[in-house]
Formats: structure tokens, C-alpha cells, sequence
């Protein structure tokens, strides 16, 4: 297998019934206490190098998601995108562990994980289907490139951003432009969220001292020896504080978008940032050599 799938829930039958929740944080600026290894990034440097990993140049030829030649779905394709009240859970061993003395309660963080169920495609069809659905560039949409988004749609859906926040803007998103750095300040501004930069590669960061937190967005770096970039979202974490996120990703079969698991302090060589940074798996796509930037909403 690609990667391993844990997805593993410990809740029989969650259902949620047209939760619908908002987040009215505009909770002030605070000193943030820098984790090991991340800074933040600097504000309004908007000249496009920056953010480039210490190995790479301006010219630098990074792909984002490459997309890959897959026959289109047919046209009587269904079904639509799941309502949430649809949807149950399987019980799964790992559960959900709510993360205390976050940003997001733990009603929160359970709408957060349930709504991220509905963009589920667990084939490269689905995926097709699910693309045109957000009509994030058109009819033309497809799960290679899809992240940005998915991943923005799935933080509307929980209310974490406006509504109206833009899909298509997010396409292909390169934090190194002005115009991105730009549109990131508004849709995360920072009287809101924090946004912190590391060029530790994912394989080598201490997720045991700096742990994602559901709600998380991530833009992560291909770095020297990566072949795309990726955006996503964490959606949940378990009881053995391992993050996960249903995000879109590369097999031998075609793109498809699942919920995977990114990462496990206490195991090196379980989860996707783990996959993703093996050199023997690039043909699939490999990332994260150039550490990553994240935005997390603020605790009131």
C-alpha cells in the first residue's frame, strides 16, 4: 500500500444531523511562544523568495500537484456530494481524541471531522465528480489537483472560514507570490490565526513537541528532491495523538481522496508525510523536503 490508511475511530455511529456551527472568533494578537524549529513567517515580504526553502532558487521548477492523464467519469456519474446527515462512522480501534485547551471545542472538532467525510472519493472517478461539484475551475476539475479546494471548502464547511471564501483562488496556490501572500493575510488574517514557517522536512519534525491540532491548514513544501506541493486540512486526532486529514493523493490506480493518516510520533515509518518523503516512492509524488507553513485559528 501506499501509505497506511489508519483510519481509525473509536465512536460507533456518529451522526450528524445538519450540524451547523459557526466560528465569531476575532480573538486579539497574542505573543506566540515559537515551537522548536518554526518561525514566523516575515509580514509583507512579498517578493517572492522568502519562503523558498534554503536549497532552492527563484527558479526553481516545483509542480503542484501534477496532474496525470485518467479517462473522465461518465457522465451519468452519481451520486451527488453525501448530505452530513447521511453519514455514519464506522467504530473504528484509534477513536477521536478531542485536543484540549485548543482552538476548537470538542462539538467543534467533531463537525469539523464529520463534515470532512463528505468529500470522501475513494476513486479516481469520485474524485472527477467531486471536482465538478466545487466547480473550483469548471467541469474540468480533477482530484490531481484538487487540494487547495478541498481543503478550503472542508474549513467553510465547519465554519472556521466565510462562506464565501473563494475555491478557485486556491488552485494551484504558491505562498512565494505577493498576490498569494496577500490572499492568505485575508482569508487567515492574523488577528485570528497564527501562521508559523519551518524548513524542517515532514520526516524529520517533532510532531511529539509540536503536534497538529484538527482545523489545522497546511502548505507544504517540495523542497530539494520533492515533485509537488500540497495544501491541507487535519480533521481529527486519536487517541494515540496521531493527526489525520482526508486530502487528495496519488496510487497506482489514479488519484483518489480519502482520509489518511499523516503521521505517528511514536512510529517513523507510519503515515503519508512519511510516505511522501521515501525516495523510492517519488514516482507517486514525494513533498515535504522543504518543511511546512501553517495556520491555525487562534484560542479565545
Amino acid at each position: 500500500m501506499l501509505i497506511i490508511l489508519a483510519m481509525e475511530l473509536g465512536i460507533s455511529c456518529l451522526l450528524a444531523a445538519g450540524i451547523i456551527w459557526q466560528i465569531g472568533r476575532n480573538a486579539p494578537s497574542s505573543a506566540l511562544a515559537q515551537p522548536l524549529g518554526m518561525e514566523s513567517p516575515a509580514p509583507m515580504q512579498l517578493s517572492a523568495t522568502p519562503f523558498l526553502p534554503s536549497s532552492a532558487t527563484a527558479t526553481t521548477a516545483v509542480m503542484i500537484e501534477p496532474a496525470l492523464a485518467f479517462p473522465t467519469a461518465p457522465d451519468s456519474f452519481s451520486p451527488p456530494l453525501l448530505p452530513i446527515a447521511t453519514l455514519e462512522t464506522t467504530p473504528r480501534p484509534g477513536g477521536i481524541a478531542p485536543v484540549e485547551n485548543g482552538p476548537l471545542d470538542t462539538t467543534e472538532q467533531l463537525a469539523l471531522y464529520i463534515a470532512s467525510l463528505r468529500y470522501l472519493a475513494p476513486t479516481t472517478a469520485d474524485g472527477i465528480r467531486l471536482a465538478r461539484e466545487l466547480n473550483y475551475i469548471g467541469k474540468d476539475g480533477h482530484p490531481s489537483n484538487i487540494c487547495g479546494p478541498l481543503s478550503i471548502a472542508i474549513l467553510r464547511e465547519t465554519g472556521i472560514l466565510s462562506p464565501d471564501t473563494s475555491l478557485d483562488k486556491f488552485w494551484l496556490l504558491d505562498p512565494r507570490q505577493g498576490t498569494a501572500r496577500q490572499l492568505l493575510a485575508r482569508t487567515f488574517p492574523p488577528e485570528r490565526f497564527e501562521n508559523l514557517r519551518t524548513k524542517t522536512p515532514l520526516n524529520k519534525f517533532d510532531w511529539d513537541a509540536f503536534p497538529l491540532q484538527p482545523g489545522d491548514f497546511l502548505y507544504i513544501y517540495a523542497g530539494t528532491g520533492g515533485n509537488f506541493e500540497h495544501m491541507l486540512v487535519v480533521n481529527r486526532t486519536d487517541g494515540k495523538q496521531r493527526a489525520y486529514a482526508v486530502t487528495n493523493y496519488a496510487t497506482p490506480n489514479g488519484f483518489v481522496i480519502t482520509e489518511v493518516l499523516l503521521y505517528d510520533a511514536n512510529d517513523k515509518t507510519a503515515g503519508i508525510f512519511h510516505t511522501w518523503t521515501k525516495r523510492n516512492y517519488a514516482q507517486l509524488g514525494s513533498t515535504g523536503f522543504g518543511g511546512f507553513e501553517i495556520w491555525r485559528l487562534r484560542s479565545q
